[in-house]
């Protein structure tokens, strides 16, 4: 499909409200990622010994968690931390504590590896997300336009950033980050919807392609 042309300038009044999912669902795609910026540690430094307690201690603490005992995976990052400084040991704590619910407590914790240590970058999604989960608003823009300035091609982030943006009323952002994924060929309705109602008059014959889900199932019904 052609590529459609970037509008900065959105117009000021507000666009119809579409549902747009929610950062929670996002959080789930987000959480799996892991792994650059520049600071002042690197995990290339790190001894076998380190790496291995390391490895061993995400493995138990996951073990930990699948079998409902989210406690005793904080005790065994906080343990394993003191015998190997790695960022993956707080990365890992701090997705627990959001599992949980504790979002300041998740904050902290990955606020910290993205100051300290190199080689973090991508763990700035996840910070992003669970920003937005515990009402940071502000702070969840910024750490998601920090990461897409390098990583616009990342399509899965950049999707959780317009939904993030329509949300919080970021309608010109939200838009931008629509058309960006139109053009990498995300033809999803979630995308089309965040295009549609910002600009109805362009978007409107691409809209009507992307039925809404009610009206296929009632139109299903009256069968």
């Amino acid at each position: 499909m052609d590529k459609y042309k970037k509008s900065i300038n959105m117009p000021a009044g507000q666009p119809k409200p579409l549902r747009i999912p929610a950062p929670a669902g996002v959080l789930l795609l987000l959480v799996l990622l892991c792994l650059s910026f520049t600071s002042c540690k690197t995990t290339g430094n790190n001894t076998p010994r380190e790496n291995e307690i390391v490895s061993y201690s995400i493995r138990l603490a996951e073990e930990k968690v699948r079998r409902g005992l989210p406690w005793q995976a904080i005790e065994i990052y906080e343990t394993a931390f003191k015998e190997a400084d790695d960022w993956r040991l707080l990365y890992n704590e701090a997705l627990v504590y959001s599992k949980m619910g504790y979002y300041p407590n998740a904050v902290e914790l990955l606020e910290r590896v993205r100051d300290e240590w190199e080689e973090t970058e991508s763990t700035w999604p996840a910070l992003a997300s669970i920003y937005a989960l515990n009402g940071q608003d502000r702070e969840a823009k910024q750490q998601y336009e920090s990461y897409l300035r390098n990583h616009r091609d990342d399509k899965t982030v950049l999707e959780a950033y317009m939904s993030f943006c329509f949300r919080c009323r970021y309608y010109g952002e939200a838009y931008n980050a629509a058309l960006d994924l139109w053009n990498m060929q995300v033809f999803k309705k979630e995308v089309v919807d965040v295009l549609y109602s910002v600009d109805e008059a362009q978007w409107g014959a691409v809209r009507r392609l992307f039925p809404d889900e009610n009206n296929d199932s009632s139109a299903a019904d009256s069968q």
